[in-house]
Protein backbone atom coordinates (compact mmCIF):
# COMPACT_ATOMS: atom_id res chain seq x y z
CA UNK A 1 0.00 0.00 0.00
CA UNK A 2 3.05 1.78 -0.67
CA UNK A 3 2.09 5.22 -2.07
CA UNK A 4 4.02 7.67 -4.54
CA UNK A 5 5.68 10.64 -2.67
CA UNK A 6 5.24 13.78 -3.29
CA UNK A 7 7.00 15.96 -5.80
CA UNK A 8 10.15 17.72 -3.76
CA UNK A 9 9.78 21.53 -3.38
CA UNK A 10 11.11 23.46 -6.23
CA UNK A 11 13.75 25.13 -4.63
CA UNK A 12 16.97 23.65 -2.59
CA UNK A 13 15.52 25.52 0.38
CA UNK A 14 17.83 25.29 3.18
CA UNK A 15 17.19 28.90 4.73
CA UNK A 16 15.57 26.64 7.72
CA UNK A 17 16.94 23.45 7.49
CA UNK A 18 18.98 22.04 10.33
CA UNK A 19 21.19 19.39 8.36
CA UNK A 20 23.31 22.84 7.43
CA UNK A 21 23.16 24.11 11.11
CA UNK A 22 25.06 20.66 11.55
CA UNK A 23 27.75 21.46 8.63
CA UNK A 24 28.80 24.68 9.62
CA UNK A 25 32.01 24.14 10.61
CA UNK A 26 32.27 20.71 9.28
CA UNK A 27 34.51 20.94 6.24
CA UNK A 28 38.16 20.82 7.49
CA UNK A 29 38.76 24.84 6.21
CA UNK A 30 36.34 26.11 8.16
CA UNK A 31 37.19 23.76 11.79
CA UNK A 32 38.20 26.72 14.53
CA UNK A 33 41.59 26.97 15.44
CA UNK A 34 42.91 25.29 18.63
CA UNK A 35 46.27 25.96 20.22
CA UNK A 36 46.71 22.42 19.39
CA UNK A 37 46.90 23.67 16.00
CA UNK A 38 49.10 26.67 16.32
CA UNK A 39 53.13 25.41 17.05
CA UNK A 40 54.45 27.29 19.82
CA UNK A 41 57.94 26.68 21.74
CA UNK A 42 55.74 27.10 25.43
CA UNK A 43 58.79 25.59 27.58
CA UNK A 44 59.79 29.09 28.07
CA UNK A 45 56.76 30.56 27.99
CA UNK A 46 53.95 31.65 30.94
CA UNK A 47 50.14 31.40 30.28
CA UNK A 48 50.01 34.66 29.48
CA UNK A 49 52.38 35.13 26.77
CA UNK A 50 50.97 31.82 25.35
CA UNK A 51 47.41 33.54 25.29
CA UNK A 52 48.94 36.66 23.62
CA UNK A 53 51.14 34.68 21.10
CA UNK A 54 48.18 32.68 20.00
CA UNK A 55 46.01 35.78 19.32
CA UNK A 56 48.76 36.96 17.37
CA UNK A 57 49.05 33.76 15.50
CA UNK A 58 45.14 33.33 14.40
CA UNK A 59 44.84 37.09 13.28
CA UNK A 60 48.06 36.19 10.97
CA UNK A 61 46.60 33.54 9.48
CA UNK A 62 44.58 33.38 6.93
CA UNK A 63 42.41 30.29 7.31
CA UNK A 64 41.53 32.26 10.43
CA UNK A 65 40.16 34.86 8.57
CA UNK A 66 38.42 32.82 6.20
CA UNK A 67 37.08 30.84 9.20
CA UNK A 68 35.76 34.57 10.70
CA UNK A 69 34.03 35.26 7.15
CA UNK A 70 32.30 32.18 6.55
CA UNK A 71 31.12 32.28 10.39
CA UNK A 72 29.98 35.73 9.90
CA UNK A 73 27.93 35.20 6.16
CA UNK A 74 26.21 31.96 8.04
CA UNK A 75 25.03 34.69 10.40
CA UNK A 76 24.33 37.06 8.18
CA UNK A 77 22.06 33.93 6.24
CA UNK A 78 20.54 32.57 9.56
CA UNK A 79 19.30 36.38 10.37
CA UNK A 80 18.18 36.26 6.50
CA UNK A 81 20.55 39.17 5.60
CA UNK A 82 20.80 37.61 2.24
CA UNK A 83 22.00 40.15 0.09
CA UNK A 84 25.03 40.80 2.65
CA UNK A 85 25.49 36.83 3.25
CA UNK A 86 25.80 36.29 -0.38
CA UNK A 87 28.44 38.88 -1.57
CA UNK A 88 30.34 37.18 1.69
CA UNK A 89 29.74 33.58 0.06
CA UNK A 90 30.41 34.64 -3.42
CA UNK A 91 33.79 36.22 -1.96
CA UNK A 92 34.62 32.75 -0.47
CA UNK A 93 33.70 31.02 -3.49
CA UNK A 94 35.92 32.84 -6.03
CA UNK A 95 38.66 31.90 -3.52
CA UNK A 96 37.35 28.19 -4.89
CA UNK A 97 36.59 27.44 -1.50
CA UNK A 98 33.73 24.77 -1.64
CA UNK A 99 31.34 25.58 0.98
CA UNK A 100 31.10 29.42 0.09
CA UNK A 101 30.13 27.93 -3.22
CA UNK A 102 27.82 25.70 -2.28
CA UNK A 103 25.86 28.76 0.02
CA UNK A 104 26.14 30.44 -3.90
CA UNK A 105 24.65 28.09 -5.64
CA UNK A 106 22.35 27.62 -3.00
CA UNK A 107 20.77 31.25 -3.07
CA UNK A 108 21.39 32.09 -6.89
CA UNK A 109 18.62 28.91 -7.04
CA UNK A 110 16.56 30.26 -4.70
CA UNK A 111 16.98 33.68 -5.30
CA UNK A 112 17.77 34.65 -1.85
CA UNK A 113 20.18 37.74 -1.94
CA UNK A 114 20.72 37.39 -5.73
CA UNK A 115 18.75 37.27 -8.76
CA UNK A 116 17.00 33.81 -9.08
CA UNK A 117 18.34 31.97 -11.61
CA UNK A 118 17.51 27.80 -10.85
CA UNK A 119 19.16 26.90 -14.22
CA UNK A 120 22.94 28.90 -12.90
CA UNK A 121 22.16 27.46 -9.46
CA UNK A 122 22.27 23.49 -10.95
CA UNK A 123 25.47 24.32 -13.01
CA UNK A 124 27.12 25.90 -9.72
CA UNK A 125 25.84 23.11 -7.68
CA UNK A 126 27.14 20.52 -10.29
CA UNK A 127 30.90 22.32 -10.01
CA UNK A 128 30.39 21.96 -6.12
CA UNK A 129 30.34 17.83 -6.79
CA UNK A 130 33.23 18.18 -9.21
CA UNK A 131 35.10 19.88 -6.59
CA UNK A 132 34.53 17.83 -3.57
CA UNK A 133 36.06 14.82 -5.81
CA UNK A 134 39.04 15.64 -5.05
CA UNK A 135 38.77 17.29 -1.35
CA UNK A 136 38.63 14.41 1.24
CA UNK A 137 37.53 17.11 4.06
CA UNK A 138 34.52 18.23 2.28
CA UNK A 139 32.52 14.75 1.68
CA UNK A 140 29.46 15.81 3.32
CA UNK A 141 29.10 18.54 0.64
CA UNK A 142 29.74 16.46 -1.87
CA UNK A 143 26.70 14.36 -0.76
CA UNK A 144 24.82 17.20 -0.22
CA UNK A 145 25.17 18.26 -4.00
CA UNK A 146 24.16 14.75 -5.09
CA UNK A 147 21.44 14.80 -2.77
CA UNK A 148 20.30 18.21 -4.03
CA UNK A 149 21.32 18.00 -8.03
CA UNK A 150 18.72 14.43 -7.77
CA UNK A 151 15.71 16.84 -6.08
CA UNK A 152 16.30 18.62 -8.98
CA UNK A 153 16.21 16.11 -11.61
CA UNK A 154 13.31 14.76 -9.99
CA UNK A 155 10.85 18.06 -9.86
CA UNK A 156 12.66 19.62 -13.33
CA UNK A 157 13.85 22.39 -11.75
CA UNK A 158 16.54 24.39 -13.37
CA UNK A 159 17.30 21.05 -15.49
CA UNK A 160 15.66 18.70 -17.70
CA UNK A 161 13.37 16.40 -15.57
CA UNK A 162 14.34 12.88 -15.55
CA UNK A 163 13.74 10.68 -12.72
CA UNK A 164 17.46 8.47 -14.37
CA UNK A 165 19.39 11.27 -13.72
CA UNK A 166 17.90 12.25 -10.22
CA UNK A 167 18.64 8.06 -9.37
CA UNK A 168 22.19 8.54 -10.53
CA UNK A 169 23.14 11.58 -8.29
CA UNK A 170 21.14 10.19 -5.17
CA UNK A 171 23.50 6.44 -5.84
CA UNK A 172 26.87 8.71 -6.13
CA UNK A 173 26.42 9.20 -2.34
CA UNK A 174 24.31 6.80 -1.43
CA UNK A 175 26.68 4.26 -2.31
CA UNK A 176 29.64 5.93 -0.70
CA UNK A 177 28.29 4.89 2.40
CA UNK A 178 26.98 1.41 1.97
CA UNK A 179 28.03 -0.57 4.92
CA UNK A 180 30.62 -2.71 4.57
CA UNK A 181 31.16 -5.55 6.78
CA UNK A 182 35.02 -5.82 6.11
CA UNK A 183 36.11 -2.31 7.06
CA UNK A 184 36.78 -1.60 10.90
CA UNK A 185 33.87 1.06 12.08
CA UNK A 186 36.19 3.83 12.37
CA UNK A 187 36.22 3.69 8.89
CA UNK A 188 33.09 3.75 7.36
CA UNK A 189 32.23 6.85 6.01
CA UNK A 190 28.92 8.03 6.59
CA UNK A 191 27.29 11.82 6.00
CA UNK A 192 23.81 12.87 6.77
CA UNK A 193 23.38 13.98 3.16
CA UNK A 194 24.65 10.82 2.24
CA UNK A 195 21.88 8.92 4.28
CA UNK A 196 19.56 11.50 2.70
CA UNK A 197 20.17 9.74 -0.55
CA UNK A 198 19.72 6.50 0.57
CA UNK A 199 15.96 7.22 1.75
CA UNK A 200 15.66 9.11 -1.52
CA UNK A 201 16.35 6.23 -3.52
CA UNK A 202 14.39 4.00 -1.45
CA UNK A 203 11.03 6.02 -2.15
CA UNK A 204 12.00 5.93 -5.64
CA UNK A 205 11.79 2.36 -6.01
CA UNK A 206 8.41 2.29 -3.85
CA UNK A 207 6.42 4.37 -6.16
CA UNK A 208 4.87 3.31 -9.36
CA UNK A 209 5.96 5.86 -11.42
CA UNK A 210 7.79 3.83 -13.35
CA UNK A 211 5.89 1.23 -16.49
CA UNK A 212 7.28 -1.74 -14.34
CA UNK A 213 6.16 -0.18 -11.30
CA UNK A 214 7.28 -0.34 -7.87
CA UNK A 215 10.33 -2.06 -6.98
CA UNK A 216 9.94 -3.40 -3.46
CA UNK A 217 13.08 -5.08 -3.17
CA UNK A 218 15.00 -2.59 -3.99
CA UNK A 219 12.84 -0.18 -2.08
CA UNK A 220 13.77 -2.62 1.00
CA UNK A 221 17.51 -2.64 0.50
CA UNK A 222 17.62 1.27 0.41
CA UNK A 223 15.57 2.14 3.33
CA UNK A 224 17.17 -0.59 5.03
CA UNK A 225 20.54 0.68 4.68
CA UNK A 226 19.28 4.07 5.52
CA UNK A 227 17.66 2.81 8.35
CA UNK A 228 21.03 1.27 9.81
CA UNK A 229 22.62 4.87 9.44
CA UNK A 230 19.96 6.19 11.91
CA UNK A 231 17.46 7.82 9.24
CA UNK A 232 13.92 7.78 11.36
CA UNK A 233 12.10 8.20 7.94
CA UNK A 234 13.19 5.29 6.61
CA UNK A 235 12.88 2.89 9.88
CA UNK A 236 9.15 4.01 9.68
CA UNK A 237 9.18 2.80 5.74
CA UNK A 238 10.43 -0.66 7.15
CA UNK A 239 7.75 -1.46 9.47
CA UNK A 240 5.48 -0.76 6.85
CA UNK A 241 7.47 -3.28 4.32
CA UNK A 242 7.21 -5.72 7.30
CA UNK A 243 3.64 -5.30 8.03
CA UNK A 244 2.41 -5.55 4.44
CA UNK A 245 5.60 -7.80 3.12
CA UNK A 246 6.41 -5.73 0.64
CA UNK A 247 10.35 -6.50 -0.75
CA UNK A 248 10.50 -8.56 2.41
CA UNK A 249 8.93 -11.34 3.88
CA UNK A 250 5.98 -10.38 6.25
CA UNK A 251 7.10 -10.32 10.16
CA UNK A 252 4.71 -8.62 12.47
CA UNK A 253 7.13 -8.70 15.56
CA UNK A 254 9.93 -6.65 12.97
CA UNK A 255 7.02 -4.66 11.50
CA UNK A 256 6.11 -3.86 15.39
CA UNK A 257 10.36 -3.12 16.25
CA UNK A 258 10.10 -0.74 13.27
CA UNK A 259 6.97 1.50 13.74
CA UNK A 260 7.20 1.85 17.38
CA UNK A 261 10.80 2.67 17.38
CA UNK A 262 10.01 5.47 14.45
CA UNK A 263 6.87 6.11 16.35
CA UNK A 264 8.74 7.32 19.62
CA UNK A 265 10.79 9.52 17.73
CA UNK A 266 7.72 11.38 16.66
CA UNK A 267 7.78 10.22 13.00
CA UNK A 268 4.13 10.80 11.96
CA UNK A 269 4.02 7.80 8.63
CA UNK A 270 4.60 5.13 11.31
CA UNK A 271 1.95 6.34 13.98
CA UNK A 272 -1.13 5.25 11.43
CA UNK A 273 0.33 2.27 10.58
CA UNK A 274 1.32 1.38 14.69
CA UNK A 275 -2.53 2.05 15.45
CA UNK A 276 -3.35 -0.40 12.96
CA UNK A 277 -1.06 -2.91 14.34
CA UNK A 278 -2.50 -2.76 17.46
CA UNK A 279 -6.19 -2.96 16.29
CA UNK A 280 -5.55 -6.02 14.47
CA UNK A 281 -4.03 -7.32 17.78
CA UNK A 282 -6.86 -7.00 19.74
CA UNK A 283 -5.16 -3.95 21.59
CA UNK A 284 -7.70 -1.62 21.33
CA UNK A 285 -6.60 0.48 24.05
CA UNK A 286 -2.98 1.20 22.68
CA UNK A 287 -4.72 1.62 19.50
CA UNK A 288 -6.67 4.42 20.73
CA UNK A 289 -3.49 6.14 22.51
CA UNK A 290 -1.42 5.85 19.48
CA UNK A 291 -4.02 7.08 17.09
CA UNK A 292 -5.04 10.52 19.15
CA UNK A 293 -1.94 11.47 18.57
CA UNK A 294 -3.14 12.39 15.30
CA UNK A 295 -6.32 13.67 16.44
CA UNK A 296 -4.47 16.46 18.26
CA UNK A 297 -2.03 17.24 15.25
CA UNK A 298 -5.24 17.66 13.04
CA UNK A 299 -7.05 19.73 15.81
CA UNK A 300 -10.49 21.03 15.04
CA UNK A 301 -12.02 18.42 12.99
CA UNK A 302 -14.95 20.84 11.90
CA UNK A 303 -13.00 23.10 10.11
CA UNK A 304 -11.01 20.91 8.56
CA UNK A 305 -10.89 21.86 4.70
CA UNK A 306 -8.16 21.30 2.05
CA UNK A 307 -5.67 24.45 2.69
CA UNK A 308 -5.98 23.39 6.09
CA UNK A 309 -4.52 19.72 5.43
CA UNK A 310 -2.28 21.31 3.35
CA UNK A 311 -1.00 23.78 6.28
CA UNK A 312 -0.68 20.71 8.53
CA UNK A 313 1.17 18.33 6.18
CA UNK A 314 3.88 21.16 5.65
CA UNK A 315 4.63 21.89 9.33
CA UNK A 316 4.70 18.15 10.00
CA UNK A 317 7.16 17.36 7.00
CA UNK A 318 9.34 20.52 7.99
CA UNK A 319 10.97 18.02 10.64
CA UNK A 320 14.02 16.13 10.64
CA UNK A 321 11.72 13.10 11.54
CA UNK A 322 9.14 13.53 8.79
CA UNK A 323 11.56 15.25 5.80
CA UNK A 324 9.99 14.95 3.06
CA UNK A 325 6.99 12.50 3.66
CA UNK A 326 3.96 14.49 2.61
CA UNK A 327 1.80 11.32 1.38
CA UNK A 328 3.28 8.78 3.40
CA UNK A 329 1.96 11.75 6.35
CA UNK A 330 -1.16 12.38 4.91
CA UNK A 331 -2.07 8.61 4.82
CA UNK A 332 -0.75 7.81 8.31
CA UNK A 333 -2.99 10.89 9.50
CA UNK A 334 -6.32 9.58 7.62
CA UNK A 335 -5.26 6.00 9.10
CA UNK A 336 -5.25 7.19 12.74
CA UNK A 337 -8.42 9.06 12.32
CA UNK A 338 -10.60 6.54 10.87
CA UNK A 339 -9.03 4.26 13.43
CA UNK A 340 -10.77 6.33 16.46
CA UNK A 341 -13.60 6.25 13.74
CA UNK A 342 -13.79 2.72 14.24
CA UNK A 343 -13.11 2.60 17.65
CA UNK A 344 -15.96 4.98 18.21
CA UNK A 345 -18.91 3.08 15.96
CA UNK A 346 -17.88 -0.53 17.96
CA UNK A 347 -17.79 0.83 21.64
CA UNK A 348 -14.39 -0.67 22.34
CA UNK A 349 -13.28 -1.24 26.12
CA UNK A 350 -11.37 2.00 25.44
CA UNK A 351 -14.12 4.72 24.43
CA UNK A 352 -17.97 4.73 24.84
CA UNK A 353 -20.04 3.96 21.70
CA UNK A 354 -20.57 6.59 19.82
CA UNK A 355 -21.98 6.94 16.16
CA UNK A 356 -21.78 10.73 15.34
CA UNK A 357 -18.14 11.13 16.73
CA UNK A 358 -17.39 7.97 14.49
CA UNK A 359 -18.59 9.63 11.81
CA UNK A 360 -16.79 13.13 12.38
CA UNK A 361 -13.35 11.26 12.16
CA UNK A 362 -14.04 9.05 9.32
CA UNK A 363 -15.53 12.19 7.64
CA UNK A 364 -12.37 14.09 8.54
CA UNK A 365 -10.35 11.24 7.46
CA UNK A 366 -12.06 11.15 3.75
CA UNK A 367 -10.83 14.35 3.41
CA UNK A 368 -7.34 14.04 4.34
CA UNK A 369 -6.83 11.23 2.40
CA UNK A 370 -9.69 9.12 0.61
CA UNK A 371 -7.54 5.99 -0.36
CA UNK A 372 -6.57 5.51 2.84
CA UNK A 373 -10.53 5.15 3.93
CA UNK A 374 -11.22 2.69 1.47
CA UNK A 375 -8.26 0.56 2.32
CA UNK A 376 -8.75 0.46 6.16
CA UNK A 377 -12.69 0.26 5.04
CA UNK A 378 -12.22 -2.68 3.08
CA UNK A 379 -9.55 -4.05 6.08
CA UNK A 380 -11.43 -3.22 8.88
CA UNK A 381 -14.68 -4.18 7.31
CA UNK A 382 -16.21 -1.39 8.86
CA UNK A 383 -16.33 2.19 8.33
CA UNK A 384 -20.81 2.44 7.40
CA UNK A 385 -21.11 5.11 9.26
CA UNK A 386 -18.99 7.58 6.96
Amino acid sequence: MMQRVSPVQKNFGLADDELIRHLMLQSGVYKPLSRDDVRLDTDNLDSSQVDNQTVTDNQTNPEFHINQQFKEALSLYESKDFENAYHLFEELADKGLIPGLYYQAIMIYDGKGAEENAAVGFALMQKVYEMSLISPVDVEFRHLACYHLGNACAQGYGTSRSEELAVSWWQRAANEILFDPHKNVEKQVVTDAGVLCQTAMGSYYSRCSKPEGADYTKAFYWHSEAARNGNISSVAQMGMFYLYGLGCQKSSALAHEHLLLAGTRNNICAIGHIALYYLENNMAESAYSWAVRAADIVGNLKGLDAGKVDTIIRQVTSSSANRGDEEDTKRSLAMSLFILGYLYETGRDCVARGRYTAADYYSAASKIDLDAVLFLGNRLKLGRSA
